[in-house]
C-alpha cells in the first residue's frame, strides 16, 4: 500500500457514469478514492452506500469520491445504478489501478478495502485500512475531511452582538454625516416637552436643592 506523502499514481479510466475519470483534474480539497473487493456483496454494498449517503457533505468541502473494484465495466455500472451512487465508480477488470495503489490481493485477484486521500498535488494525505469494518473507512474519512476544509478555511472576524437588522457602525464619534444632511433627531429629544440639544433650560424647572438660582429668578 501507499504511504502518506507518495505521489499518487494516475488514473485515468471510464466510469460508469460514462466519463473518463482522470485524478490529476479533480482539484478541489482533495480526492478519495476507496477500493473495495467485489461489488453487491454485503460489505461493499454498506460502504458505498454510507459515501453514496455523505456525498453532499462531502462535497460541500470541496472533496470528490471515486470508488474502484476489479469487477468489470458492466457490473460496476449495474451496481452504480442500483444504489443511485452520484459520483463515478470504476471497473479495474485488468488490475492495472490496484497495483498501481498496492492494494490488489496477490492470490484471490481483488483488491483490499482501502481508501486514500489524496490532495491536488497528487500526493497522499491519508491511508485508512479496515478490511472487516467497512463503516470506519466512511467514519474515518468524514473525521479527516473535516479537519482539513476546518484548516482551509481564514479565520473567523469575531463581531460584536447587535439587534436584528441593526448595523455596525462604530462609536457615534465615528460616524461623520454629509455637509448637506442635518442630523435627525433621537427618539428622547422627539418626546413632547423634552427640550432639543443646545436649548436654554426651562426657566420655570425647579433648581436642584442647593444649587444657585438661574439670573432673574428669586431664591
Amino acid at each position: 500500500m501507499l504511504k502518506v506523502g507518495e505521489l499518487a499514481p494516475e488514473i485515468d479510466k471510464l466510469a460508469t457514469d460514462g466519463q473518463r475519470f482522470v485524478l490529476s483534474r479533480q482539484g478541489g480539497l482533495c480526492t478519495v478514492v476507496f477500493f473495495f473487493p467485489k461489488a453487491f456483496t454485503p460489505g461493499c454494498t454498506v460502504e458505498t452506500r454510507q459515501f453514496r449517503d455523505n456525498h453532499v457533505e462531502l462535497a460541500l468541502a470541496g472533496a470528490s469520491i471515486v470508488g474502484i473494484s476489479t469487477d468489470d465495466h458492466r457490473t460496476q455500472c449495474r451496481f452504480a445504478e442500483s444504489h443511485k451512487v452520484p459520483f463515478p465508480m470504476i471497473a479495474d477488470d485488468d488490475h492495472s489501478v490496484c497495483r498501481a495503489y498496492g492494494v490488489l490481493w496477490p492470490l484471490i485477484g481483488v483488491a483490499r478495502r482501502v481508501t486514500y486521500v489524496v490532495d491536488p498535488g497528487m500526493r497522499v494525505a491519508a491511508v485508512f485500512h479496515h478490511e472487516l469494518q467497512a463503516t470506519k473507512h466512511r467514519d474515518d474519512v468524514l473525521s479527516f475531511i473535516d479537519e482539513r476544509f476546518r484548516a482551509a478555511r481564514p479565520p473567523a472576524v469575531p463581531t460584536a452582538p447587535r439587534s436584528a437588522g441593526a448595523l455596525s457602525l462604530g462609536p457615534p464619534s465615528s460616524v461623520r454625516l454629509p455637509p448637506d444632511v442635518a442630523p435627525q433627531p433621537s427618539p428622547a429629544s422627539a418626546l413632547p416637552g423634552a427640550a432639543s440639544p443646545g436649548a436654554p433650560p426651562d426657566s420655570d424647572a425647579p433648581a436642584p436643592p442647593g444649587a444657585p438660582a438661574p439670573p432673574g429668578r428669586p431664591s
